[in-house]
């Protein structure tokens, strides 16, 4: 794939990625927005289909020239280009496939799109027979099903590809495209173009990428268990709490409960009082009255026994 070499300069419609390096045999969609990136797919389209991508530096670079780009790029075939409607907004997406590694020599004109002069890069060849290179495969693969376990968003089939690898070139180009480095060492790793060198600076970065997410994990794993400890704690401290409040509710309602009782018992007991008060001061009052009907009765019969 990577053993093309042209020494003669080519001009080619010129595209500057924001935040992306296109790899050699890489599928690869993106979104357009700038005209000048329009008009040269455009150009590609009503052409061979070919188009130099290449990086820029700065992503904050609103219309880069030739100082604003990473030198070396890819070239691809244009596959397809599509306008979609994105929240409410039409935007291009184009799908291409990265073919070899071209140095960009000067960009010739500007307008209406940038035209680079492209020059195809030399590629090492590579002994599939290399002891040092099959060991620097298996090595790199290792290092990648390790990553791969911290990194659950590769697909299985990304694996199996970067398990399915003879060619250490090919291989450190895929497992680049394919996982979470920056811009910068993807950059590294698509400007060298010696393939077992490639490779080894893709371990050594894959080495340093899978570190960093095993300790990310880990602090996840930690800040979860914190999270767990944290709710457990609060499960303990509000049971705890409602069995106090369930006994202090329970308190009150005894304390009231009884307290009705006494209150019942004095107002019964001052009922009783006051009716026994009641029937003695009748009880009084009857036999002062019986009294007093006796003498007026004793009176009577004297008066009728004088008449007598």
């Amino acid at each position: 794939m990577e053993d093309k070499f042209e020494s003669a300069a080519l001009l080619m419609p010129t595209v500057a990625l924001r935040g992306l390096v296109v790899f050699p045999g890489m599928q690869v969609h993106f979104d357009v927005g700038r005209e000048k990136s329009m008009a040269a797919l455009k150009a590609a389209l009503d052409g061979d289909r070919r188009i130099f991508l290449t990086a820029q530096k700065d992503i904050m670079t609103d219309d880069p020239d030739f100082n604003d780009l990473y030198k070396l790029g890819v070239v691809a075939t244009v596959s397809h280009v599509a306008k979609l409607p994105v929240d409410g907004e039409m935007i291009v997406r184009v799908s291409v496939k990265g073919m070899y590694r071209a140095r960009l020599n000067g960009i010739v004109s500007t307008e209406p799109h940038l035209v680079g002069a492209i020059r195809a890069c030399a590629i090492r060849k590579y002994d599939i027979e290399n002891e040092y290179g099959q060991a620097l495969i298996r090595s790199a693969k290792s290092i990648f099903e390790g990553y791969a376990q911290s990194a659950p968003q590769l697909s299985p089939d990304i694996i199996l590809s970067v398990l399915g690898f003879d060619h250490p070139g090919d291989m450190a180009d895929f497992i680049a495209g394919n996982i979470a480095l920056e811009l910068p060492d993807r950059q590294s790793v698509l400007e060298e173009l010696d393939p077992i060198k490639r490779l080894e600076k893709l371990r050594d970065e894959q080495g340093r990428y899978m570190v960093d997410e095993l300790n990310a994990a880990e602090s996840r794993k930690k800040c979860l268990e914190k999270e767990i400890a944290d709710l457990e704690a609060k499960k303990s401290l509000l049971e705890v709490s409602n069995e106090s409040a369930r006994g202090q509710a329970d308190a009150v309602i005894s304390a009231a409960r009884n307290q009705a009782q006494k209150t019942v018992a004095e107002a019964q007991e001052q009922a009783n009082l006051i009716v026994a008060e009641a029937q003695k001061k009748a009880e009084s009052i009857l036999r002062e009255r019986i009294g007093r009907m006796s003498a007026v009765c004793a009176q009577l019969n004297d008066m009728f026994d004088k008449d007598e």
